[in-house]
């Protein structure tokens, strides 16, 4: 690197497919600097249902708290799941199944060398029931799709996370959809052919 001004502040990143992601804050006053690339922490991801059984298909979030970096994981398969290759930092850990409320954990602390391992018990959550009829007739909707929309907070800077959990209405016009996250801001569509309605409930 040639030519650095004095008095701006400059990073140089480093990336390699076998280390974990390197960055160094250059000295301008230096004619050497040495950056140290490391092979990463392990961590490993073992997701149950509130039964105990390992969860087919999962989406992992895990963010690093003080450089804001993301990384996702998402399988459809049991067994435990890995992210690589982690700078040292302080992670949060979120996760979605779209069955069961979002799972996190904070303050998990890597030192960029070393492995850690999770087992993630997921909640069963709240149920939410209720039945659709038409307008002035009162007669049950039969077959309708009902959609719950959720949004969860994972971390400040991660902002919202949306989560679909849905139902069929049966032939009394009733639903009942279970593992909803409870206190998170939610609304409900249902919708048949060409036809949807959305509200939000109150609890």
């Amino acid at each position: 690197l040639q030519t650095l001004h004095p008095h701006v502040e400059y990073w140089l990143r480093a990336t390699h497919p076998d280390f974990s992601a390197t960055m160094l804050q250059l000295d301008t006053n230096s004619s050497n600097e040495v950056l140290v690339l490391r092979p990463g922490s392990t961590l490993t991801v073992l997701v149950l249902d509130p039964e105990k059984k390992p969860v087919e298909t999962a989406t992992l979030y895990l963010i690093e708290s003080n450089r804001g970096d993301e990384y996702e994981y998402g399988q459809n398969r049991t067994g435990p799941m890995q992210f690589r290759r982690l700078p040292a930092g302080t992670y949060t850990l979120g996760i979605s199944t779209h069955r069961h409320p979002m799972w996190q954990q904070k303050s998990i602390v890597m030192d960029g060398h070393s492995e850690a391992y999770i087992t993630a018990e997921l909640e069963a959550g709240v149920t939410l029931s209720g039945r659709c009829v038409v307008q002035g007739t009162h007669e049950p909707v039969v077959g309708a799709n009902v959609s719950i929309h959720v949004e969860e907070r994972l971390t400040e800077k991660c902002g919202m996370s949306r989560s679909i959990y849905s139902g069929t209405t049966d032939a009394s016009g009733g639903f009942r959809i279970a593992g909803l996250p409870a206190a998170t801001t939610r609304s409900v569509s249902v919708s048949m052919g060409h036809h949807s309605v959305y509200y939000n409930p109150t609890q």
